[in-house]
């Protein structure tokens, strides 16, 4: 009998980890890994991490978000430890997270966000286990590259595997709604001015419109409320979300180009007389300071 999963499973297996395993797990977990028990006929068998990176862009979407007063959370089923390394990677204070958190349990953590700050709450994911919180949000945005039914269950869906999208979509929809107002201010005007004048209260001064006039005259109110609308197709960016995808681009191009310097030197260096063996093969170089990878 194999059994593989957590220290929850450990449990009701009715088996306890010794501290040398302990110690590994902690370390990976530390880390940023997920560590995943192997239990074979009773007997601890090995310790499996997993390791799902986040994305390069996770740290400035998150500084972005926060510059605009938005609390952001992290709603997680790793342990504490997981989900501290990753939040530090991702500028989320530790008091900000949520562990170890089961698919029903994110629903009431995001009911319990609503209650407390009484604002509109936003969800963010891209998996299976994630759909019950994005619909129970106020708003539910899913990643593109996630699974069909989180993209069902979201109120929103960014086409692109990043998640600078996010700030674009909430500035997006504040220029819309700040566009509906101003059209709705603008056809009220008019139609307040304009439908008394075609009655006829300024006739005893000699002024009148004829039925064809005050026809064209509503006709031009919608147009002009259309033609507005449509100047949402000019939108653009915030520049401070150019200003950080520019920033991040160029580091990345940076890290990039240490890392063929490196594999370079390393080829000149250490394998002069070996060099034909590193012909043909892939070098995968991962940086300490931002945890990207680059294939050289």
């Amino acid at each position: 009998r194999v059994a593989i999963g957590n220290r929850t499973l450990i449990e009701e297996e009715g088996l306890s980890l010794d501290s040398e395993t302990e110690t590994v797990m902690r370390d990976c977990e530390e880390r940023g890994h997920t560590a995943v028990i192997m239990v074979v006929d009773g007997k601890l068998c090995s310790v499996i991490t997993i390791s799902d990176p986040i994305k390069k862009d996770a740290a400035s979407a998150v500084d972005l978000l926060k510059s605009w007063g938005i609390k952001v959370f992290l709603l997680t089923g790793d342990n504490i430890r997981t989900a501290a390394a990753i939040a530090k990677e991702a500028n989320i204070p530790r008091e900000r997270i949520f562990a170890g958190v089961l698919p029903k349990q994110k629903v009431s953590k995001i009911r319990a966000l609503q209650a407390k700050y009484k604002q509109k709450v936003a969800m963010v994911g891209d998996g299976v286990n994630d759909s019950p919180a994005l619909v129970q949000a106020d708003v539910g945005i899913a990643i593109g590259t996630g699974t069909d039914v989180a993209i069902e269950a979201a109120d929103i869906v960014l086409i692109k595997d990043s998640l600078f999208d996010v700030p674009v979509a909430i500035h997006l929809s504040r220029v819309t709604v700040q566009r509906i107002r101003i059209n709705f201010v603008w056809a009220l005007l008019y139609n307040v001015l304009g439908i008394p004048i075609a009655g006829g209260i300024l006739k005893p001064w000699g002024f009148t419109f004829k039925p064809f006039v005050a026809a064209a005259a509503m006709m031009c109110s919608s147009l002009c409320v259309v033609i507005s609308s449509l100047c949402l197709k000019f939108y653009k960016k915030p520049a401070d979300v150019q200003s950080a995808e520019a920033k991040l681009r160029d580091k990345l191009i940076s890290l990039k180009r240490v890392a063929e310097r490196s594999l370079d030197k390393l080829k000149r260096n250490n394998y002069k007389k070996s060099g034909d063996e590193l012909e043909g093969r892939e070098f995968i170089l991962r940086s300490l300071s931002s945890d990207s990878e680059f294939e050289v």
